[in-house]
């Protein structure tokens, strides 16, 4: 198979030379993969003369760049190359463009001055930004902080218009392996760039409003076609309350492929990072802060109440939360993911989530919803933050059987919050504690931090 290759070179004195650009076998790819080895550094930080080589090039739905350790340079090309993206990519990426940027999870700009560079260049410039044209490539990771790269332009453009000539060739015959990146909905208002890092694979993914593309980041999930009337779903989660993302769609997808039939619920994503990673088990938090994350996830629970709406699908891998040196704040919480996939047809499990966090009578569908479910899904979340644990061991169903009979894992967290969680994970809802009685347990507990206390002094923690 014969595979078309792109090397930018820079010849001495770092005076950028021509784009070159040939097709090659992919055997004589690999063979130039394995004996022309540049240093493992990122390219763009090698030695001032040096010849640097990136290759584009694609395995079956994929493209694939080399000397990219950190996958930022593929990031671009696939970004820039969404369907979203692409019409004006061109111009976001010539001499004078302005580059791009999707809020919370990845920028590239032109860097003109040394101090447009991250600063992790600036004691030693791998480029003369007065001389040469540098592109910076940052991508936000959710552990927190950021990972960097540097790319000349003239390089960048020629990967890009190999990249094209890729795409070009896997979408028209695009399979469900490439599907659903470059897809968009409600009629290509929102458009999908990535599979979403930090949570399961398969069901999320990231994108952004066409209108909008330095707004808030757009969590996509994707299940098979609503039971539901989709007006009527789309009512049902709205949940316009302080604290919870907002909807933006509920719907099928503007360019799924033929026999493909899926709808999608598009929310806005809070900044910050997940409570938990998508794994069943994590390090727990102290007290103090399970105790004040779960005032604050009270407080966005009892906004919703007085609102007259229950949210019923809390989980921490969903509640996030903006990590400080001197406290941790919850930026917001999506609770619809689980009661959207509830009524899909055909149904669809609960995972890719190893843990349920969704009080039995609203799983099963046995009872009206009450204010007694918030309280059993945040006693099961205070149980994942102050243990490291879910509350209930097994598979699914070992779960859901679990559930209904109260049996759950031997409390291991601290001994001032065993009683009243016990109480919220109470199968009868009647049985458990207001939302009023857990807050005023855990209030002792919550640090108390000054309302004058000027943010600006805190410091990410990463």
């Amino acid at each position: 198979m014969l595979v078309h290759v792109t090397v930018a070179r820079e010849v001495e004195n770092g005076v950028p030379g021509p784009i070159e650009s040939w097709w090659i076998s992919e055997t004589s790819l690999n063979n130039i993969k394995m004996k022309v080895q540049p240093p493992r550094r990122a390219a763009a930080e090698a030695a001032p003369g040096k010849a640097t080589m990136r290759i584009v090039y694609a395995t079956k739905n994929r493209i694939q760049v080399t000397e990219d350790p950190l996958g930022l340079v593929l990031d671009t090309l696939e970004y820039g190359l969404s369907d979203v993206l692409a019409p004006e990519i061109d111009a976001r990426l010539a001499p004078g463009g302005k580059g791009f940027h999707l809020e919370n999870v990845f920028t590239i700009w032109r860097a003109e001055e040394p101090d447009d560079l991250p600063s992790k260049y600036w004691a030693d410039p791998p480029f003369d930004t007065s001389r040469d044209e540098v592109w910076a490539i940052a991508r936000d990771t959710w552990r927190g902080g950021s990972i960097y790269e540097l790319i000349e332009g003239g390089e960048l453009r020629g990967l890009l218009e190999d990249a094209k000539k890729h795409y070009a060739a896997i979408r028209s015959g695009r399979t469900a392996q490439a599907f659903p990146l470059g897809a968009t909905m409600a009629a290509r208002r929102y458009g999908i760039a990535e599979r979403a890092r930090g949570l399961p694979e398969g069901r999320f993914h990231r994108g952004f409003d066409v209108t909008n593309p330095n707004g808030p980041t757009i969590l996509v999930t994707l299940g098979g076609k609503q039971a539901r009337s989709l007006d009527e779903l789309a009512r049902e989660l709205e949940l316009a309350v302080p604290g919870v993302g907002n909807l933006r769609y509920v719907g099928p997808l503007d360019d799924a492929p033929a026999g493909v039939e899926l709808d999608a619920l598009a929310e806005e994503e809070p900044l910050g990072r997940p409570s938990v990673g998508s794994s069943a088990t994590s390090r727990p938090f102290d007290l103090a802060t399970t105790a004040g994350l779960g005032i604050a996830l009270a407080a966005i629970v009892k906004g919703a109440h007085e609102a007259g709406l229950f949210l019923l699908g809390l989980r921490p891998e969903l509640v996030y939360l903006d990590v400080r040196a001197k406290r941790t704040l919850i930026t917001g919480v999506l609770p619809r993911h689980d009661r959207f996939l509830q009524t899909v047809n055909p149904p669809a499990p609960m995972a890719p989530w190893p843990a349920i966090y969704m009080a039995p009578e609203i799983l099963l569908d046995q009872a009206k919803p009450t204010d007694r479910a918030d309280v059993f899904s945040l006693c099961a979340i205070l149980t994942r933050w102050a243990t490291g644990e879910p509350p209930f061991a097994g598979d699914f169903d070992e779960q859901a059987a679990a559930m209904r009979r109260g049996e759950r894992r031997a409390w291991t967290g601290p001994d001032e919050l065993a009683a009243i969680v016990a109480q919220g994970l109470d199968p009868t809802p009647g049985r458990r504690p207001p939302l009023a009685d857990v807050v005023a347990v855990l209030e002792p507990f919550a640090p108390k931090w000054s309302t004058d206390e000027d943010d600006e002094d805190d410091e990410p923690d990463e």
